[in-house]
């Protein structure tokens, strides 16, 4: 695999920094993640709004589940220009409330809507990006995306190693509400 930095140092338009950060951050990323990672870039979690108090409940009982000993992440994690994954670690240690979090949470929600032809855009960039970092994970992505297209775009979760590996507790918020 190149260096993640060597090929920044060139102005390539296709490399998709976003996903860049993420491959050096979780080494064991899986094709899954990525589609989870693009579907949040371009519908953010306008799917979760179906039922807000509903989210509210579950993000109570996610935040106190937490336990402090657990590795803190950091509060956010940039996934685009425009969105960002909170980390409910994090966000507890501030003292912020999961009533906080879910109404920045239900705002993100109601600006974000994207559309397919946004999603193909973005899973194009993620392609160029990973022909230039790893090939390998490109054959991986490109023959992932093959299952996943065949049942329709749609939210996913993280893979098994990644939820295993990471335990990642997070919600979706733009940017500007949080930075």
């Amino acid at each position: 695999m190149r260096s993640i930095r060597s090929i920044m140092k060139g102005k390539n338009e296709h490399m998709n920094l976003y996903l860049a950060e993420q491959m050096k951050k979780y080494a064991l990323l899986q094709p899954q993640d990525l589609v989870k990672m693009a579907y949040q870039t371009v519908f953010g979690p306008e799917h979760m709004l179906q039922n807000p108090a509903r989210a509210l409940e579950m993000l109570r009982m996610e935040m106190k589940s937490i336990g402090q000993e657990e590795v803190d992440p950091g509060l956010l994690e940039p996934i685009s220009d425009r969105l960002c994954r909170v980390h409910l670690m994090a966000w507890k240690k501030l003292g912020r409330t999961a009533e906080e979090l879910h109404s920045l949470f239900l705002q993100t929600a109601r600006c974000c809507h994207g559309s397919e032809a946004d999603f193909f855009a973005l899973i194009g960039e993620y392609k160029q990006t990973l022909l230039q970092l790893s090939p390998d994970a490109a054959a991986d992505f490109d023959q992932f995306l093959t299952g996943y297209l065949a049942g329709g775009v749609r939210p996913v979760h993280h893979s098994e190693i990644f939820q295993m590996t990471y335990d990642p507790h997070y919600r979706l918020i733009l940017r500007s509400l949080v930075e």
